[in-house]
């Protein structure tokens, strides 16, 4: 009788084969790690900047005044929601994701115009300025920060984790 040409995988080699496997996983988990990280930093800021820029929206829709609540007990646990100031009526609402929220600035108020609205001075409000930040902060995309200006325009903008 022939034998087939056929060949079993040796012990020897399956285990090569594991080692590899091993030394890629431990390169590539870390890197992986940083991924995510950044992902859901940039998630929850695009959330965040819908969010504002549907209040504007609907403030300018409906011609009334429209609040973004965003609060924070603890960096790490918020939320913002978005109502009409009058019957306080909710819109919409998002919240945290394992991000952190940074300097948040509480109540923001846009009237009819989509203008920032001081409730207190009956006049614009000035520049808002706060950022979410991933707890394990480890590079540039990691921390952003956002800007809401007078005229209700959003600017967001990368910053090193240090800060």
């Amino acid at each position: 009788m022939r034998t087939s040409g056929l060949r079993g995988v040796t012990l020897l080699e399956l285990l090569i084969v594991v080692v590899i496997i091993a030394i890629l996983a431990t390169i590539a988990v870390p890197g992986f790690q940083d991924l995510i990280r950044t992902n859901r930093v940039a998630s929850q800021s695009n959330e965040l900047v819908a969010l504002i820029t549907f209040a504007r929206s609907e403030a300018i829709r409906r011609s009334t005044l429209i609040e973004v609540d965003l609060t924070a007990p603890t960096t790490e646990s918020w939320d913002a929601s978005v109502r009409v100031s009058a019957p306080v009526t909710p819109l919409r609402s998002t919240s945290n994701d394992g991000v952190e929220l940074r300097d948040p600035p509480g109540l923001l108020i846009f009237n009819s115009r989509g203008y920032l609205f001081d409730p207190v001075s009956n006049a614009w409000q000035d520049q808002i300025t706060f950022s979410l930040r991933h707890p394990r902060c480890t590079n540039l995309r990691q921390h952003r920060q956002i800007q809401v200006l007078p005229t209700g325009q959003i600017n967001g903008t990368n910053v090193v984790c240090g800060d």
